[in-house]
């Protein structure tokens, strides 16, 4: 009877750690999506409201008027002529991307300055993908030529990698990770320092620490925490659930807590408004243990949701669903 008392003891002293640890988390708001008028920074700190034009096959942004954090308009183009724009987090930079649309067709670059000036133009051959970097400083694009090229605010090339299915860089650019079926590659400043196999087909989402010490990667059914400098294990865990796979991850400074999104396919013999019903935003603590989980009602055909981001102080998750983000904040 005392062992089973010392037992109970343990797992209830436990329980009461990790909570200690996660805190509470309250829902401050929801936020609706963004309608296709409006384009923003990662950050959400710099919009852009455009105009399209008519041609549906062809979709075109007519004009651009791009505002600062505090709504006022830093600049605009009233005959932009881009079919995609990409706004840096600092909004110093907008890079936009004009072609036919059609796949391995040449599309050219254009990068704008803080004033909406031309910097530069690059050509690119099908370009499939690309992301800035979270200070702004360093855009890449993966294209059919390039694989993936990183260009500085000013348009110059700065080094060139082998392209991959997945990619995200670190914040201040210096370094990319990559996956390629089903291995993990991480390039400093165009160099390979580091590879890895993840153990599945592909990755659904590559995540690194706000300064580039760890790096995370999600696979369907694993979620890996690697050391950023020579992809040395920190910790890793599983979905072993029937149905459920994840779809997010991202991590607060120095990696103290890690954040994730999970979904759940209800299978092949349901509707498909009604295959995903939920999802679940979960945070990790430093050592891979489940601290908090928050099930999302999607209400909606959601695959690949919640999109789930954590703020580098750890204490604000975002979940972005198929209509609105949900905000948490911790207590």
């Amino acid at each position: 009877m005392k062992r089973k008392m010392l037992v109970l003891g343990a797992v209830l002293l436990g329980c009461m750690i990790l909570a200690a640890q996660a805190g509470t988390w309250d829902l401050v708001r929801t936020e609706p999506l963004g309608a296709g008028t409006t384009l923003t920074s990662e950050n959400g700190r710099y919009s852009a409201k455009v105009a399209w034009g008519v041609d549906p096959m062809n979709p075109t942004i007519v004009s651009l008027t791009l505002a600062g954090p505090d709504g006022g308009a830093l600049w605009s183009s009233p005959a932009l002529g881009e079919n995609a724009c990409f706004i840096a987090n600092d909004g110093r930079t907008v890079v936009g991307i004009r072609g036919s649309g059609i796949e391995a067709m040449p599309a050219t670059l254009t990068f704008y300055g803080s004033r909406g000036e031309k910097k530069a133009e690059v050509k690119v051959r099908g370009p499939s993908g690309t992301a800035f970097s979270q200070d702004g400083s360093t855009f890449f694009v993966r294209s059919l030529d390039l694989g993936l090229g990183a260009f500085d605010r000013s348009g110059k090339k700065l080094w060139q990698v082998p392209g991959g299915r997945l990619f995200t860089p670190s914040s201040d650019g210096k370094r990319l990770a990559v996956e390629d079926q089903g291995n993990l590659f991480l390039y400093e400043q165009g160099k390979l320092v580091g590879k890895e196999p993840l153990g599945e087909l592909f990755a659904v989402a590559l995540s690194f620490s706000p300064e580039a010490d760890f790096l995370a990667a999600a696979t369907a059914h694993r979620l890996v925490v690697y050391r950023a400098n020579d992809l040395g294990l920190v910790w890793k865990t599983e979905i072993k659930e029937p149905g459920r796979s994840f779809t997010s991850v991202s991590l607060s400074l120095k990696a103290e807590e890690t954040a994730a999104g999970v979904d759940y396919d209800a299978g092949l013999n349901v509707s498909p408004d009604k295959r995903y019903p939920k999802g679940d935003a979960v945070l990790f603590g430093a050592n891979g243990k489940k601290l908090w989980s928050q099930e999302i009602a999607l209400g909606g055909f959601a695959p690949h949701r919640p999109l789930v981001s954590l703020t580098e102080d750890g204490r604000i998750i975002r979940a972005v669903g198929v209509d609105q983000t949900f905000v948490y904040e911790q207590k």
